[in-house]
């Protein structure tokens, strides 16, 4: 465990310290956390995995905001630049959203970003309507994705939550494409949705 003063997250060291250090925004419903934390350690990172989980769920409700988010990822950036060497940032699942508007204004010269989707939720919601496929399983929303588009595309704020998120945050990212937005970024970018 790696201490934070930081409410409601949890960061847990994998790998040889000695290494350079990836930081690895985990989305905590995701499947595929465990693989990609191997699949970093295999690329010669050190993985810090960082997880936020809210243990009050009035606080998902009325504090999650991808801005937020933001600023403390920067807090954690500056923390813990301090002890290891970061220069790569890592996001699996929604996650992805809440990294891709701030590490580009920072020395991290390097990105693996694993989404759900290819582009924006509002296009991955639209996409499964027509196929009728499931969407975001890994969160196993109860809603069917037609239920989900109406309810974000709503004028009014909506609330509740699906996973570890709060239906507003989905509406605040819900028409971001974050491998569009990254395209100014001077850094490597790996990109690669989630099956």
């Amino acid at each position: 465990m790696i201490e934070t003063n930081l409410p409601n997250y949890q960061m847990v060291g994998q790998g040889n310290p000695k290494n350079t250090t990836v930081l690895f925004f985990q989305d905590p419903a995701c499947r595929a956390n465990d693989s990609l934390a191997l699949y970093l350690q295999q690329q010669k990172y050190h993985v810090i995995r960082i997880t936020k989980q809210y243990k009050d769920p009035l606080g998902l409700l009325n504090q999650d905001h991808p801005k937020l988010r933001g600023e403390e990822g920067l807090l954690i950036l500056d923390q813990l630049q301090k002890k290891y060497t970061i220069q790569t940032i890592a996001a699996s699942g929604i996650e992805v959203h809440s990294i891709a508007g701030w590490f580009v204004n920072t020395h991290i010269s390097e990105a693996y970003l694993f989404p759900y989707y290819p582009n924006s939720l509002a296009d991955h919601l639209r996409m499964c309507m027509i196929t009728g496929e499931k969407y975001l399983v890994d969160l196993k929303p109860t809603d069917s994705a037609a239920e989900f588009y109406e309810l974000l595309q709503s004028s009014e704020n909506p609330s509740g939550r699906l996973g570890n998120y709060s239906y507003r945050y989905y509406k605040s990212i819900w028409n971001l494409q974050p491998k569009r937005d990254l395209t100014p970024y001077r850094g490597e970018v790996h990109y690669e949705v989630l099956p």
